[in-house]
């Protein structure tokens, strides 16, 4: 940057930065819309990413660091920390070798099934008189495509035609991902994995002893819903509500869920009315999309939007629920046709993006954009640093702060026990290879995530 343009830039920052500081210290920022508020952080959050790398370390500890710890921006857990809804740039329909992807009534997942810390898409869809899910593999962030889809299961059915809505989990607690697949007759069918990656039908899933069915067109997604450590069934039923199923089992056993309940968002159900004639088939997905470290509840529907309910409880509770907002990308509503919804990081510049498959078999990336001034962004001025990573065995934290505490997630938001040792160290030896999030708290309570890959 010209050594001008970032002294003018400088001092804008400076001057929004104070403005907001005067606002809050007044007491005057809880009066201001909740659009100006966003619209404030958002300025100060696009002046701070294009200055952050020239930051002398002096100006970084002056001025920086004590005005956004006095803000309370380095706190994920505050009111006025600035955790706010990412936004997207528009959609591109993505491809495979060269062509836009087609897969009827496309239905995205994605899971590291080959180990190697990047994930593969996997797309369900429409079948003749078979349940199809293929794997397109891994993202090229250089062609911006995947490669050419091969079967992963072709199953057949007793319809004669079918669909199928995929999602991986270890079913049976022996170390590998299984398949759940959702089906056109309303259940969800179970494909167990060798330890190979080949997959073979072993049962319908039950629910309280009896098969589930929500009508037709299951719609599954895995998450630790009541926050008790293990991992618990969210179906979409085709009449527009989302149904949980409580995995009864605990953690390292083989799952068993209870009966099916509604989910509530600002404790009333969850219901997305029919688009036209046909119903809603609300298809559900969990991601961090307002980056405060649990994970949200997103969900695509028949009409074509998606919807973002935020999870207001915290890493590591039962999830609790505001009222929905649809999503929008480039300031409008995304808004496709029988939208169903994935969210991964696919061009790995560290912010979840959405990818949303159509009823037309197209698939669509969503990139997000981080709209959040998080610890991580602040403290990449020496002020936390977690190496190596990836990581084999142990990794330690670095920093000029006094820890008081160490948390570990796995990806689907599920707690690990760890312990921090007089050195900073964490020892995660003993955990399966794949991506975790590593919540760190000093003493005043403040808190950063990081997200790290053992191998």
């Amino acid at each position: 940057m010209k050594k001008q343009l970032f002294i003018r830039k400088k001092r804008q920052f400076r001057a929004l930065l104070k403005q907001i500081e005067t606002l809050k210290q007044e007491g005057a920022w809880g009066d201001l819309a909740s659009k100006t508020q966003t619209n404030l952080l958002h300025k100060l959050n696009r002046l701070y990413k294009v200055l952050k790398s020239h930051f002398t370390f002096s100006e970084w500890r002056r001025w920086v660091y004590p005005s956004f710890a006095m803000l309370g921006f380095l706190s994920m857990s505050n009111s006025l920390s600035a955790q706010t809804l990412n936004t997207f740039e528009a959609g591109v329909v993505l491809q495979s070798n060269g062509s836009d992807i087609y897969a009827g009534a496309a239905n995205p997942t994605f899971a590291d099934l080959d180990g190697d810390t990047d994930y593969e898409l996997y797309l369900g869809q429409f079948g003749d008189a078979a349940i199809v899910v293929e794997n397109y593999g891994e993202f090229d962030v250089n062609t911006m495509e995947f490669g050419a889809p091969t079967d992963l299961i072709n199953a057949t059915s007793s319809g004669w035609y079918d669909y199928s809505s995929p999602v991986f989990a270890d079913f049976d607690a022996d170390g590998d991902l299984d398949l759940l697949v959702g089906v056109y007759g309303g259940g969800i069918d179970l494909f167990l994995n060798d330890g190979n990656n080949a997959f073979t039908f072993d049962s319908a899933v039950s629910a309280d002893g009896s098969a589930i069915s929500v009508g037709n067109e299951a719609k599954p997604a895995i998450a630790d819903f009541d926050g008790d450590g293990d991992l618990d069934l969210i179906v979409g039923v085709h009449t527009g509500t989302l149904s949980f199923f409580e995995n009864t089992a605990g953690a390292g056993n083989a799952m068993v869920f209870a009966a099916g309940v509604n989910v509530q968002a600002n404790g009333v159900d969850i219901a997305f009315e029919p688009s036209g004639p046909v119903q809603a088939y609300p298809s559900p997905e969990f991601g961090d999309l307002d980056e405060d470290g649990d994970l949200d509840l997103i969900v695509g529907e028949n009409a074509g939007f998606v919807t973002f309910f935020e999870n207001t409880a915290g890493a590591g509770n039962a999830m609790v629920f505001n009222s929905g907002v649809k999503l929008q990308a480039a300031g409008v509503d995304i808004e496709t046709g029988l939208a169903t919804v994935a969210v991964v990081d696919l061009d790995k510049d560290g912010v979840d993006d959405l990818i949303v498959g159509q009823g037309t078999g197209a698939v669509t990336f969503y990139k997000g954009v981080s709209s959040n001034l998080s610890v991580s962004d602040f403290d990449s001025q020496a002020l936390l640093h977690v190496f190596p990573n990836p990581v084999k065995d142990v990794f330690t934290i670095e920093t000029s702060l006094e820890i008081s505490k160490v948390a570990l997630f796995d990806i689907a938001g599920k707690q690990i026990d760890i312990q921090l040792a007089n050195t900073n160290e964490v020892d995660i030896s003993n955990l399966a290879s794949g991506i975790y999030h590593v919540k760190i708290y000093d003493n005043n309570n403040r808190t950063t995530t990081r997200k790290i890959i053992k191998n």
